[in-house]
């Protein structure tokens, strides 16, 4: 968890805005200087403060490029005729300009928004700059940065007069609770992810653009779950502040803008070549162009240019027409390197296909291939349909065949492979299909047969050859444990992998595939720290290797299952935030998993209302698309869930739907699947009984499966089953993670039922950050306690309650009744300290201008809380252990 930092992001926000309205109540006050990257969103924060502020007459002054060398030329519709005299000067300007704004004020305060003030004539800075001193008057100036402010109106920020509040964007986690804070239901992660990669996260751009992506549809709400069906949008002011700037370029400035923002990044040089090395210049200088990052260069060391935000590069995208996007795809395209960043390889993509751009089927096969690398198997299928080739070659049938996996649909997926048996195939198409294959039955557990088919085929065409024959040698040692893996036998898989974990060397997609599988394997197994290191350098591989883009997600997912039972959230917290961060296109399909990782974590924290929210937007998502075959799982987990909150109608709902499934899940996931379903069917219907769940955990054990094994124990123990403590201390013995270690110290504790016993499984469970553990171990603790009273161990078990997480303790009133009694008011934290030091009541009577029955009442008051016997203990004791003030 964040620990709140969401909520002090979008409070900062908030903060920023009200001190901008308390500058503007301030008579001796200049006005705002609001900074944010290219002043986007600015004009919609500007008119929010306004309102905030009370104040409804206003005037916007926008800068001009054309009139940038004329003087007044910016005030020119608020000086009138006063320009028609030659050479005004500044004195009768001002008498008109303050007559003006008299006029349009009526008595009323009165601020003077200024757009675009990087474009001012000097002039009319300096006559802002003049006029600020009105006590009636404010400015709200709108910047891109401090740096481009006209000199005159610089030194008002210099000499404080006017007050610079920058605006910087919002992490995923803050927009999520910004967004919450504006919509009714349930913001996902995929929401927050989608404006945090378009550089709409920043709260002025937020604001509207959530308004806007609302009002036209593109965000809408199913089943009080909100999602994406289009792009987000900008608010309107932001349009047309966008669209006042670009009118304002020249037509072969526009054209290079327009070609950058169709392309994503174009080298600097060949943008100048196209376009002019003026208009690229021009382009820099409003920073409607920068270098890009990842140090700005290509392969070839030639600095990249990009837009800004790729809001900015949608609104002019929007702008332009067909024919306008398919004029510039026939002057760029063809010129264009080989994209190296997931952005530009979607936009080739894209601006190809929807501009109508004609390529050959080799061109149509680079574009279905990157289509499937970043996410967007539906642009595949549409590449591939675009080929009038007959019959389609090998390699524009397997992006075919990969695009309906993605989707979903590994039935015609394998149904196409089929069909690429019947012919020829080169050695590079056998391995693509043997690839692809392996992937599939990992994930679906089908294809077993066309992958024994595909590989002796592979064997015997690589004979005599390095570079095939290395590859087909380990993709055959790694069919018997993926078999093995799939149908159920994982302490076998789990032998015939040990061997293949020596072999070294990357060869690429292969050893993305073998990493995952072993790392499935271990983790299955209950060696998580292997499995980690198994799939994060799988992992590592995709993420610096363009062409194995494929199979991000595929390992992603992975990593979060395992990290569900591992329970090591700091690690996960840092992965997520490094892949958002990479802006690796594959992410933007992650939200069922991200969704999933987030419940689990909630409810192992003992938020399970929080689970709950979690589990039902997963639930939302994986009906859309579940290329992974998570479905059964966030099923099983919303209704575990649900249950849990006591909601059995909405549990009854999901295991209904859990039903209809014609699929289960992975094997990863398959055990713990089962025994969240049984578990909740069991308390929607306790006629049922445990034996379900008891089966399932025999099963567990059969194969070997050790999370599924644990969390199934767990859940009996849960139910007062007492026949599984036995077991789960056995299988618990000497294991390094987190639910394992919470899971035998709470076994234990109910074997012996001792208070010492239960604090100490409390201890553990807390240190593991499974608190939903804790807070059952210290419940017992204290019931143990009132028989056998002991005032250290009592102590012990405090300390531990003032660490259980908030939700945890609210799983049971006792444990809330618990804390509030034993935390220390404000004034009793005092009085405390001041025992602590020595004081008698009546030189803290004194010291706090209190009376001595007052005192003293603290002073027992204090002693009970603490659950110490005398003022003496007090003096002894190290106040460390005090607790927080109510």
């Amino acid at each position: 968890m964040k620990d709140g930092t969401e909520a002090v992001e979008v409070r900062d926000a908030v903060i920023i805005r009200d001190r901008a309205v308390s500058v503007l109540r301030e008579p001796a006050s200049a006005g705002v200087c609001l900074v944010a990257p290219g002043a986007i969103g600015l004009p919609d924060l500007a008119r929010e403060t306004c309102a905030a502020a009370g104040i409804d007459k206003t005037m916007r002054v926008v800068g001009n490029r054309s009139l940038s060398d004329v003087a007044y030329g910016a005030l020119a519709p608020f000086l009138g005729p006063i320009l028609d005299t030659p050479d005004p000067d500044a004195l009768t300007a001002l008498s008109g300009f303050r007559g003006e704004i008299e006029r349009r004020r009526q008595g009323a305060p009165f601020v003077i928004i200024v757009e675009q003030v990087e474009l001012l004539d000097s002039a009319s800075a300096g006559l802002l700059a003049q006029i600020s001193i009105e006590a009636w008057v404010h400015l709200m100036i709108l910047a891109p940065g401090a740096a481009r402010i006209p000199r005159d109106l610089r030194a008002l920020l210099l000499e404080g007069q006017l007050v610079e509040f920058s605006m910087t964007s919002l992490s995923t986690d803050g927009v999520i609770a910004f967004a919450h804070s504006r919509l009714e239901g349930i913001v996902p992660w995929a929401v927050a992810d989608r404006f945090v990669r378009m550089g709409g996260a920043a709260p002025q751009i937020l604001e509207g653009g959530l308004r806007e992506s609302v009002r036209t549809g593109a965000l809408v709400a199913t089943e009080g779950v909100w999602r994406f069906v289009d792009e987000p949008r900008l608010g309107s002011a932001s349009v047309w502040q966008l669209r006042g700037m670009l009118a304002q370029l020249s037509p072969e400035e526009t054209d290079a803008l327009s070609a950058v923002a169709l392309a994503f990044a174009i080298p600097t040089n060949l943008l100048g070549e196209i376009f002019g090395g003026d208009a690229v210049r021009a382009l820099r200088a409003t920073e409607l162009l920068v270098s890009i990052e990842r140090d700005g260069l290509d392969e070839s060391g030639e600095e990249l240019l990009r837009i800004p935000t790729n809001l900015i590069a949608a609104v002019l995208r929007e702008s332009l027409s067909p024919s306008a996007s398919r004029a510039l795809w026939q002057r760029v395209f063809s010129r264009l390197p080989l994209p190296r960043l997931p952005e530009s390889t979607l936009r080739y993509v894209e601006w190809t296909i929807e501009c109508g751009g004609v390529v050959d089927t080799q061109s149509l096969g680079i574009l279905a291939t990157l289509a499937n690398r970043v996410g967007r198997p539906e642009l595949a299928l549409r590449a591939v349909a675009l080929d009038r080739e007959t019959p389609r070659s090998t390699a524009m049938q397997v992006q075919r065949a990969r695009a309906h996996f993605y989707l979903g649909e590994s039935a015609a997926a394998l149904q196409i492979i089929d069909e690429i048996f019947i012919g020829p195939g080169s050695l590079n198409d056998i391995q693509r299909i043997a690839t692809l294959l392996a992937q599939i039955y990992v994930t679906t557990g089908q294809g077993f047969d066309q992958i024994e088919v595909m590989l002796d085929r592979w064997t015997t065409m690589a004979e005599g050859t390095n570079y095939h024959g290395v590859l087909a040698q380990h993709a055959w040692a790694m069919r018997a444990p993926a078999f093995l893996m799939t149908s159920g036998d994982y302490r076998a898989a789990r032998a015939a992998v040990e061997p293949l974990l020596q072999r070294s060397g990357n060869i690429n997609a292969e050893t993305v595939l073998i990493g995952a599988l072993t790392g499935e394997i271990l983790a299955v197994t209950g060696d998580f720290e292997r499995s980690l290191e198994q799939l994060e350098s799988a992992l590592e591989l995709v993420m610096n290797t363009a062409e194995l883009a494929n199979y991000g997600g595929f390992l992603f997912t992975r990593i979060a299952l395992v990290q569900c039972s591992y329970a090591d959230w700091e690690r996960q917290d840092r992965l997520l935030e490094r892949l958002a961060e990479e802006q690796n296109a594959w992410m933007i399909r992650q939200g069922v998993v991200v969704e999933l990782l987030r419940a689990v974590q909630n409810m192992q924290e003992g938020d399970f209302e929080a689970g709950a929210r979690h589990s039902q937007a997963a639930v939302v998502l994986a009906r859309e698309s579940d290329p992974e075959r998570l479905r059964p799982l966030v099923l099983a987990t919303a209704a575990f869930s649900a249950v849990v909150c006591q909601d059995l109608d909405l549990a009854a709902a999901y295991l209904a739907e859990y039903a209809t499934l014609e699929y289960g899940g992975t094997p990863l996931t398959d055990t713990l699947t089962r025994a969240y379903a049984s578990y909740a069917r069991y308390l929607v219907d306790p006629s049922l009984g445990l034996d379900e769940l008891r089966a399932v955990a025999r099963e567990a054990g059969e194969q070997g499966h050790y999370p599924g094994r644990v969390q199934i124990l767990l859940l009996l123990m849960d139910l007062g089953d007492r026949e599984c403590l036995d077991e789960m201390t056995e299988i618990t013995e000497g294991v390094s993670d987190r639910m394992g270690r919470a899971a035998r110290a709470l076994a234990q504790a109910l074997r012996t039922g001792l208070a010492c016993d239960f604090v100490g499984a409390a201890e553990i469970a807390i240190e593991c950050s499974q608190h939903y553990i804790a807070a059952r171990a210290l419940t017992s603790a204290f019931l143990a306690l009132r028989v056998v009273p002991e005032r250290a161990l009592h102590r012990r078990a405090l300390d531990a309650l003032a660490l259980l997480a908030p939700s945890a303790r609210a799983l049971d009133p006792m444990l809330n009744a618990m804390r509030e009694a034993t935390v220390l008011s404000d004034r009793e934290r005092e009085v405390a300290r001041l025992v602590a030091r020595g004081l008698t009541s009546r030189e803290i009577a004194r010291a706090l201008s209190l009376s001595d029955r007052t005192v003293e009442g603290h002073v027992q008051r204090v002693l009970l809380k603490l659950g110490l016997g005398s003022r003496e203990r007090l003096l002894d004791a190290n106040l460390g252990f005090i607790g927080d003030t109510a």
